[in-house]
Formats: C-alpha cells, structure tokens, sequence
C-alpha cells in the first residue's frame, strides 16, 4: 500500500451511511476519502479527543448504481427548518385571525355597552365650516361627509358619501362602506345594526351642528331604493351594505331633536 500523510490506524467497519463523493462528519468523526488508494481515513472530530484513528476500504463501483439523494430530499429538511414552520405557524395565525376578526367589532361593541362608554359627546371636536361631518356616538362613527358623482368618491377618500338631498326640509341621504374600513376606524358603518331607536346622530353641516333621534331602523333589499324618495320634511338616512354579497342594506332613519 502506497505511502499516506494520514496515521491508518486500525481497520474499522464502514458506515452505513458512508457516501464516496463526499465527506462524512458525525457528532464524534471526520471521514476523509483517499481516492487513488480507495480507504477513508477515520479521525476524532476534536484535535483533543484521544480516541484511535482508523481506516477502511471501499468500492466506488458498489455506489455507481444506487440512486443518489435528489435535490427535493436534500431540500426537505432545510424547509422543515427554515421555511416550513414559520410558513405554517403564519398561515395558522392567519387563518385564526380572519375567522375571529368578523366577531371583533361587535365583541368590542358589547364591552363598551356595558362598561358604558357610549355617547359621551365631551371627546367630539366643535364643527368645522370647511367640512361636514357624520357622528354616531353609539357606535364610534366620526367621519367626513363627502360629495361626489357616485359611491366611487369612497375610493379616494375615506368618509361616507352624500347621495342626495338637503339638511332641511329633505330627505338627506348618507351611504357608506361596511367591510372596507376596518374596526375601529371612525369610517367604518359595520356596527350600523347596532344603532337603535332614540340614539343621537349628530350632523356637522358648514359649521353648524344639528342633532337626530333615530326613529326606525330596518333591513331591506338591495333593489329597494324607496330609502332615496324626497320628503317634505327634515329627515336623515344613512345605510350600508349588510353583507359582502350586497344582496341587503342596513338602514337607519333619524328625525331632527326639537
């Protein structure tokens, strides 16, 4: 047997594990593959583990035909580390999120009705000349009043939309997105069923601040725009889609306090 830098050692057994093309480290030793004389070289990982070296041969031909390790075999383990958990854990917490957070606004709805919080007017800025304004104390809605063409003014600007009439005299009609603006946002009407018969709704309108009783409330089709009809006296409308499929409206009417 030619001449080796490394100390052969004893004959030791081959490990099961042992690939030719390429190096095996285990907890404890370092195999080192000699190819022209066909031996690994077994060695103590630690320069001062006092354990023997050794040696065995092998025959390259004997792995010519077993498969080798794919790519994806290779990859598993690094995914079960690296990606895999995390990937799950967020999709796990993802997936818990958006079944509990439908029930977030009325959770929170409910809590502050008991611990009484509601109406208190005190926090609610004094009205501004240059932009009206919808407030509905009960539910935590502060927002702008905008005007446009169509609903699609909500698309730049957050607020609700003026859809039609006059503050006095009129049918003042207000609409505005459910599900868009998330909770607790002041935009959002996803608590408007929750507004009932004598609740205040306060309207800043160019400067002035004027107060509504609600006077009914109800649940009607999306085809039924009789909610858009004039009236010969002050009224107040407001209304938002009941649910994603727009198949039914929330609708709130308030008459002005005395």
């Amino acid at each position: 047997m030619a001449a080796t830098k490394y100390k052969l050692g004893r004959l030791i057994p081959e490990p099961a594990n042992f690939r030719p093309n390429r190096t095996l480290i285990t907890r404890r030793w370092v195999y080192k593959i000699d190819d022209a004389q066909k031996i690994a070289y077994r060695q103590p990982k630690h320069w001062d583990d006092p354990a023997p070296s050794g040696f065995f041969t092998f025959s390259p031909a004997r792995f010519e035909s077993a498969p080798k390790p794919s790519h994806w075999r290779k990859l598993v383990p690094t995914l079960k580390r690296g990606i895999a958990v995390p990937t799950l854990s967020a999709l796990l917490i993802a997936g818990v999120f958006l079944v509990l957070y439908p029930l977030y606004p009325s959770v929170k709805f409910q809590v502050q009705k008991q611990i009484g919080s509601f109406g208190d007017t005190q926090a609610i800025a004094a009205p501004d000349s240059n932009h009206n304004r919808v407030i509905i104390p009960k539910i935590g809605v502060d927002t702008t009043i905008l005007e446009g063409a169509s609903l699609d003014v909500l698309k730049k600007h957050e607020g609700v939309w003026h859809q039609r009439g006059q503050i006095a005299g009129d049918n003042l009609v207000l609409s505005g997105h459910r599900f868009k603006y998330l909770p607790p946002n002041t935009s959002t009407l996803y608590n408007l069923g929750e507004v009932a018969v004598g609740d205040t709704i306060y309207v800043d309108w160019y400067g002035t601040r004027l107060a509504y009783s609600v006077s009914e409330t109800k649940r009607i089709n999306q085809n039924d725009t009789a909610i858009l009809n004039p009236t010969s006296d002050s009224q107040l409308t407001i209304y938002t889609c009941y649910d994603k499929r727009q198949t039914e409206r929330i609708v709130v009417i308030a008459k002005p306090q005395p």
